[in-house]
């Protein structure tokens, strides 16, 4: 009996490869958008603390408000570059998500593809090996 040979299984091996990497990429687009998360946590938790260290004083001082509202304009632009650079990531995101689906619709026709065939080979076998099993019952029924 020959061997089962798919000839496309450098095919198939190649597009599991591109899934891995695109699933690979999409990972690290989400850990981005955590870590931007973090971020943006942290800008509100930062904004928070001055106002509440300066609102800690009995009477802050005209400078002391100077700072934070120069400070809390700091933080309005940073939360305004933040807030573009997470928008980009997600539509990053969603490209990427779109990239991974077609990478496995891709990997997943190619393995039903060569799980057919498979199923194909495998009836075949069975077939000729019935038919030598039959060809060797009726010589030796003929033998006799």
């Amino acid at each position: 009996m020959r061997k089962f040979v798919f000839e496309l299984d450098s095919v198939l091996r190649l597009r599991r490869q591109q899934l891995q990497a695109e699933e690979g990429k999409l990972r690290a687009l989400l850990a981005e958008r955590r870590r931007l998360e973090q971020v943006r946590a942290s800008l509100e938790t930062e904004g928070t603390d001055a106002a509440e260290y300066i609102h800690a004083f009995q009477s802050p001082s005209v400078g002391d408000l100077r700072a934070l509202a120069s400070h809390k304009l700091g933080l309005q632009a940073r939360e305004k570059t933040l807030a573009a650079s997470i928008e980009a990531n997600e539509h990053a995101i969603e490209v990427q998500t779109s990239t991974v689906i077609r990478a496995k619709r891709n990997e997943k026709l190619l393995a039903k593809l060569r799980n057919r065939r498979l199923a194909d080979w495998i009836r075949d076998v069975d077939r000729a090996t019935e038919a030598e099993i039959q060809e060797a019952w009726t010589a030796l029924w003929n033998r006799s």
